[in-house]
């Protein structure tokens, strides 16, 4: 995916509008683990990325 955002903030799109899981969303902003974006994730924004979904009421 190439927007011109930072890979994160993609995935924060991505995690906000689409049906796609975590291994494919990271994948798609060009991480090869989901393991290792959703610990950048979490450093980032202080929960991962399911954390995140389930908070908002994300799918």
């Amino acid at each position: 995916m190439r927007s011109g955002l930072p890979p994160l903030n993609q995935a924060l799109f991505l995690l906000k509008n689409s049906d796609y899981g975590i291994a494919a969303i990271a994948a798609k902003v060009g991480y090869h683990g989901s393991g290792y974006f959703a610990k950048l994730f979490k450093n980032a924004y202080g929960m991962g990325p399911k954390e995140y979904r389930k908070i908002y009421g994300i799918k």
